[in-house]
């Protein structure tokens, strides 16, 4: 007739942690599933008319700023990620320095800044020529953090040459900067 099912204890509490594991992975695969899938709608074709003048909207002027901004966390192992920006394959950011930097100034400006100080120092922060040391090759620099030489570099040439286009621009000229 009726068979009569024991469970022990241990097999109640085995079968209670497998149902809820199991909630869990539903829960999170339905999750990552049901993410919104976006789909463009096609935007109805302007009808032609004669007296009708096509529109142009401006873009507006992208911000441009040569002055550094401060570092986001003390430490020395953070840095910004850069924008998404386009660089020619010669000047791509491709250390971390190299990414920090390129987050403190204008796009415009990262080419200038790439050349005057991979022919400084090949952006070794350990670099030294005479009692010039690091990155941007400062005199009197004793750090060895590449993020804090990086900022002691734009400043220096936000000061004397304003940006880094106008020290490369006097590195061309003179041989240094």
């Amino acid at each position: 007739m009726r068979d009569i099912i024991e469970i022990k204890a241990w097999q109640l509490y085995l079968i209670t942690v497998l149902a809820v594991l199991n909630l869990i992975f539903i829960l999170l695969v339905g999750h990552l599933n049901n993410r919104p899938i976006q789909v463009e709608q096609a935007k109805p074709a302007p009808s032609p008319s004669a007296t009708t003048k096509p529109t142009v909207k401006a873009k507006p002027a992208p911000k441009v700023s040569a002055k550094a901004s401060p570092r986001v966390k003390a430490t020395s192992r953070s840095y910004v990620r850069p924008t998404a920006t386009k660089y020619t394959s010669t000047f791509t950011p491709r250390t971390p320095s190299m990414r920090y930097a390129v987050t403190l100034i204008a796009p415009a400006q990262w080419p200038c800044l790439y050349k005057l100080w991979t022919r400084e120092s090949g952006w070794s922060p350990r670099s030294r020529t005479g009692s010039h040391f690091g990155i941007a090759q400062l005199h009197g620099e004793t750090s060895t953090d590449p993020f804090v030489q990086v900022d002691h570099g734009l400043a220096y040439i936000e000061h004397r040459y304003g940006v880094p286009c106008g020290a490369w621009a006097h590195s061309e000229a003179v041989g240094w900067y």
